[in-house]
C-alpha cells in the first residue's frame, strides 16, 4: 500500500458537503494536500496562485478522474479550518483496486518532483495522470498471461534496470526485449507441452541479429503470484528510480487496458515457472521456411513445439550482449 493510501484512509469524513478533511504531506512544502470529500472518495489539492494551469491545462472529466485549477476549497485539519486556492485532483470512485491504482501512480509520480514545483511540472504530471486513466478504457493488447510472463522475466533476472531499459515501449514491436541487434522475445503456455505462436515475421531474424526465445511453462495456482504481486516485487528492486516505475506502471495498464482488474486476479505458480523455464535460440526452433509466402497472404502464423529444440549455451549469448548477462 503506498504511503499516500495511508494517509487517504487514516482521514475521517468531513462534516459537511462543502468542506474537505485534509492532510498536509510531509517533504512537499505544504504545496500538496491529501483530503477526504463526503463520498469518501480522494481528492488532492495542489496549492497554487498561478493562473498558468488554467490558461494551459484544460478542466478534464473522465470516467473516474477529474481535474479542474483555480479553484478554491475549505480544509479541515483537525479543528482548523482553512480556505485554499488550488488546483484539484478528484477520483470519483470508491472501488478498492482503482483507489490503489491512484494513488500508485500519484505517489511514483510525486517522488519525481522537487518542491515547490514549478507550473509546466504540475501540467506533466497531470497529462501522465490522465494517459493513464485514458489507457484502462482501451481494448487490451495482450493476455494476462503473456504480461505475467514478461515480468516475471524481468523479477527473476539479475539487472532489473537493464531489462526493464531494453523492455519493448510498444506491444506491436516484434520482440519484448531489445539491445542493440539482440533481442529476447518471451512466449507461455498453461499446456504441458512446450507448443508456442509465431508470426512467419517474428520467425525470421534479419542478418546479424540475435533472438533468444525465453519459453515458459505456466500453472494457475490460487496461492500463485498476480501481475501486481510482480509489480510490487520489482518495484521494490528499483526503488531508486521513479522514472522506471512510472514506465512500468503505465506499460502494465496500458497493456491490460480495460483487463487492468485481473492484473490483481489471475494467478501463476512462481516455483513451477521457475522450474520450466527455457531458452532457445531463434535460429534453432522448428519453423515454417520464409519461402512459405504466397502472393495475397499475409499474417501467417504457426504453432512450434521448441521440445524439438536444443536449449541455447547460455555462456556464449551472455558474451554477445547485457540484455542476455541479465536476463538468461
Amino acid at each position: 500500500m503506498s504511503e499516500l493510501r495511508k494517509v487517504f484512509d487514516s482521514l475521517p469524513t468531513p462534516s459537511s458537503v462543502k468542506s474537505l478533511r485534509a492532510a498536509k504531506l510531509r517533504n512537499f512544502s505544504n504545496k500538496v494536500w491529501i483530503c477526504k470529500d463526503k463520498k469518501k472518495q480522494p481528492v488532492i489539492l495542489l496549492k497554487s496562485s498561478d493562473k498558468f494551469l488554467k490558461q494551459n491545462v484544460p478542466p478534464i472529466s473522465l470516467n473516474n478522474i477529474e481535474i479542474s485549477h483555480c479553484q478554491k476549497r475549505i480544509v479541515e485539519t483537525g479543528s482548523k479550518r482553512d480556505e485554499i486556492f488550488c488546483s484539484i485532483i478528484t477520483c470519483k470512485s470508491n472501488d478498492e483496486d482503482l483507489l490503489d491504482l491512484f494513488f500508485d501512480v500519484l505517489d511514483t509520480l510525486f517522488k519525481k518532483f522537487s518542491f515547490p514545483v514549478e507550473p509546466k511540472k504540475i501540467k506533466e504530471l497531470l497529462e501522465k495522470l490522465v494517459k493513464l486513466f485514458e489507457s484502462i478504457k482501451n481494448a487490451p493488447k495482450k493476455s494476462v498471461q503473456g504480461l505475467w510472463a514478461e515480468l516475471f522475466l524481468i523479477y527473476r533476472s539479475n539487472n532489473h534496470v537493464k531489462v526493464i531499459e531494453c523492455w519493448h515501449k510498444e506491444t506491436k514491436a516484434k520482440y519484448d526485449f531489445q539491445n542493440q541487434k539482440n533481442f529476447l522475445e518471451v512466449k507461455s503456455t498453461i499446456q504441458q507441452e512446450r507448443k508456442h505462436t509465431f508470426s512467419l515475421e517474428q520467425a525470421q531474424a534479419k542478418e546479424g541479429q540475435n533472438v533468444v526465445i525465453a519459453s515458459l511453462l505456466l500453472e494457475p495456482d490460487d496461492e500463485g503470484l498476480t501481475i501486481k504481486n510482480l509489480e510490487m516485487l520489482i518495484k521494490n528492486k528499483i526503488k531508486n528510480r521513479s522514472d522506471l516505475i512510472e514506465e512500468l506502471i503505465y506499460q502494465i495498464r496500458s497493456t491490460l487496458g480495460t483487463d487492468w482488474k485481473k492484473g490483481n486476479q489471475d494467478r501463476f505458480s512462481e516455483s513451477f515457472a521457475s522450474s520450466n523455464l527455457k531458452f532457445f535460440d531463434l535460429k534453432d526452433i522448428p519453423k515454417l521456411d520464409e519461402k512459405v509466402k504466397t502472393r495475397g497472404v499475409e499474417k501467417i502464423k504457426f504453432t512450434s513445439n521448441l521440445d524439438f529444440a536444443p536449449e541455447v549455451k547460455k555462456s556464449i549469448f551472455k558474451a554477445k550482449s547485457s540484455l542476455y548477462r541479465a536476463a538468461l
